[in-house]
């Protein structure tokens, strides 16, 4: 639904018809997180992931006076028929009813430009809509920009702000403002902040993991809380938060659950460092919301490994997933809930990687004891080796409101080549043997620390008649992370010789390939004995005697050992012991004939 089609378009948050004269007005921030990458020295993409409600509970001070119930339900309507894809204004508050201005980005040259966000999800229980907005600007001179230049979006209002036990306006709003700092120096992308923009503590202590890196792979150097006016506008931070220790380096908030006001809803802007010395920034403004101790105890958790909740309600530490470029990955989730009434609804990834999607949802049982399943697929392409990260929630279907698990997140490190599969066995060069008609078989083991490879073991000599390879594939399903460490794969290379392939004597070699790449050969000999049968390891002269068809024992003892052997009184008396152990087609004068 493009902004441009009708008079009665819509325009996002709290956006009533234009023909009954009102705009596009704010108090509905709830997050925004910015990122950049140079196109050229001159030329910058800016990509604004945003968040905002749906509709508003503020006071005059925040908002024109209150649309009649007739304006709110046909915003509440139109509402309804927006969907993904779509593109829509945010405008903010009408100045001329407020001294808010309108919602902007400014690239930091003075340029200004309207958001136009493209839906990327829309709730109506949660009372939101999500977001990405493009914006491409060139610098005419760009030598002349000052170091950390700030680009910003700004506009009103954030209701979180309005929040606060200091402020005497509960839900009454305030600017927010979002800014970047671009350091022209460096050219290279900002990371990308994958936090949810909705973030949730329960009445206790705990840490909000703000995972980031760059498209390319790069993690954030170090984390801060907004530190001016240009950072976070007219947020006041709550005291109850911050970064102990070395947490600012991993991007590790604490909150202290219990200084908040359950239910309410509190500003939390964090900056984020790309890149060192003179690092450029990128922000995160989101919104922190407090549970109470029922709320936290009834919400959906992650059941299933890698994503798992623990007793206590939070995440169970950082999962990290071995990936490759080119060879996809599959992470099964699974969230349930036993809220009396509910399922758990979505399970959703509001900042995924460039290309990852979720797909596969299966439901099972019944509200109030009911699990959602997904997978979480994602095949990292060329440039996006490194680290990434995905953050996931989970949210059921209760009423007002509907809860969410929290924020889950996994790390992928990415290798921009696969390891090149090796054989396990057999050694090199081993030798194979049989008397003749004897079947003969062995296998060929290969292994690649690249556990979603596809791999095959085929022969790169000609086979002989009724030489078999079987097996040699080790993929008839998709692989999901956590499954393996690593891929196997195993062939049986088996044959039986004829009675005219007394002395075959063969080098036979075998490929093991992964998907794309370098192989590993492996080679082996085969051969074929001019005699159907071997002395074993403790023979004696008798059980020599009974194979089959075999001539008297002494003499056939003495052409298989020599001359020089007699027949021993004790026939039961063992066969000598020669180092290494003789084999008949070893021995001398065998021709074939006496067996």
């Amino acid at each position: 639904m493009s902004s441009t089609n009708s008079a009665s378009v819509l325009l996002l948050t709290v956006v009533l018809v234009n023909a009954l004269g009102y705009g596009c007005f704010g108090c509905s921030f709830q997050y925004a997180s910015i990122n950049f990458e140079w196109l050229s020295a001159s030329s910058v993409k800016f990509t604004i992931q945003s968040q905002w409600r749906r509709n508003f509970t503020g006071s005059p001070a925040c908002l024109v006076p209150s649309a009649s119930l007739a304006q709110q339900w046909g915003l509440w309507s139109a509402l309804a028929s927006a969907a993904n894809g779509e593109v829509v204004d945010i405008v903010g508050i009408d100045s001329s009813q407020s001294s808010a201005t309108t919602i902007v980005f400014n690239a930091g040259d003075g340029t200004t430009y309207p958001i136009r966000l493209q839906i990327t999800e829309i709730s109506l229980t949660e009372n939101f809509v999500h977001g990405v907005s493009v914006i491409y600007h060139t610098y005419s001179s760009p030598a002349s920009l000052p170091r950390n230049f700030p680009a910003m979006l700004s506009g009103c209002c954030w209701q979180a702000t309005g929040d606060l036990a200091s402020n005497s306006s509960v839900n009454g709003g305030g600017e927010f403002r979002s800014t970047v700092r671009i350091n022209p120096q460096y050219l290279n992308s900002s990371v990308i902040v994958r936090s949810l923009p909705r973030q949730i503590v329960g009445p206790f202590l705990m840490k909000l993991r703000l995972p980031s890196s760059s498209a390319s792979g790069v993690s954030a150097r170090y984390y801060r809380l907004g530190q001016g006016y240009d950072e976070r506008g007219g947020a006041l931070l709550p005291a109850a938060a911050g970064f102990n220790g070395s947490d600012y380096l991993e991007g590790l908030l604490t909150v202290d659950g219990k200084q908040l006001v359950a239910a309410r809803e509190y500003p939390m802007v964090v900056e984020v460092a790309c890149n060192l010395p003179n690092p450029s920034f990128v922000p995160v403004a989101f919104t922190v919301i407090a549970y109470s101790d029922l709320l936290w105890r009834q919400k959906p958790s992650f059941v299933s490994a890698p994503v798992l909740t623990d007793a206590s309600g939070v995440q169970s530490g950082l999962p990290v997933i071995q990936a490759f470029v080119g060879f996809e990955v599959v992470v099964a989730l699974a969230a349930s809930t036993t809220r009396g009434g509910a399922r758990v609804s979505k399970i959703r990834s509001p900042s995924p990687p460039d290309g990852s999607y979720l797909a596969n949802a299966v439901e099972q049982g019944l509200p109030g004891s009911h699990t959602r399943r997904v997978d979480w697929r994602w095949t990292p392409a060329p440039g996006q080796s490194g680290r990434h990260y995905v953050c996931l929630e989970a949210v059921d279907s209760g009423a007002f409101p509907p809860l969410s698990s929290g924020q889950h997140c996994l790390a992928l490190d990415v290798r921009a080549v696969a390891p090149t599969p090796a054989f396990l066995s057999p050694i090199p060069a081993a030798v194979f043997s049989t008397p003749l008609a004897a079947p003969l078989a062995f296998q060929l083991v290969g292994e690649a620390a690249n556990p979603y490879d596809e791999l095959t073991i085929a022969a790169s000599t000609p086979l002989a008649p009724g030489q078999l390879l079987t097996g040699g594939t080790n993929r008839t399903t998709s692989l999901r992370a956590g499954d393996s460490s690593v891929a196997r794969v195993v062939a049986t290379w088996s044959w039986r010789p004829g009675l005219t392939l007394g002395g075959y004597r063969a080098s036979l070699c075998f490929t093991l390939r992964g998907r794309g790449g370098p192989a590993d050969e492996r080679c082996v000999v085969v051969a074929v004995e001019r005699c159907r049968y071997r002395v074993a390891a403790g023979e004696t002269f008798e059980s020599v005697a009974k194979v089959p068809a075999a001539p008297l024992p002494c003499p056939w003892s003495r052409r298989l050992y020599g001359a020089h052997l007699a027949c021993p009184p004790d026939m039961r008396a063992p066969l000598p012991s020669f180092p290494p152990p003789p084999t008949l087609a070893e021995a001398h004068g065998c021709d074939g004939m006496d067996a």
